[in-house]
């Protein structure tokens, strides 16, 4: 609807933040607390933490495209490879939970 009125693909993508903000913020966190029977304060908490976290994980790669990228192949190859190495960390506590995480280094030590 925005798009008729002029804005172009900024009404699409804003458009598209509105509906993910309401069913993702609002929708989606009432059934998640009554099923896990836990409060309002704790869920967005939790919620506001991991946003939190991957704002801070995105910094650095950020920091070393800012510093680093330009329009030759050597460079993109250099951003991408210290970007990789920058989401590591936040992969492994991010992605994995603290059993997940316990095999892996139980599978690392060993080899």
């Amino acid at each position: 609807m925005l798009v008729w009125y002029g804005w172009g693909m900024n009404g699409v993508a804003f458009s598209a933040l509105l509906v993910e903000t309401v069913v993702r913020g609002i929708i989606i966190p009432v059934y998640v607390r009554r099923l896990l029977k836990e409060s309002v304060a704790l869920y967005y908490l939790r919620l506001l933490s991991y946003v939190l976290i991957a704002v801070v994980a995105c910094m650095v790669p950020a920091i070393i495209s800012w510093a680093l990228l330009a329009p030759n192949y050597p460079r993109l190859f250099l951003v991408g490879g210290l970007s990789v190495f920058a989401y590591l960390p936040v992969i492994y506590l991010l992605g994995f939970n603290a059993a997940e995480r316990a095999e892996l280094q139980k599978r690392l030590k060993r080899n």
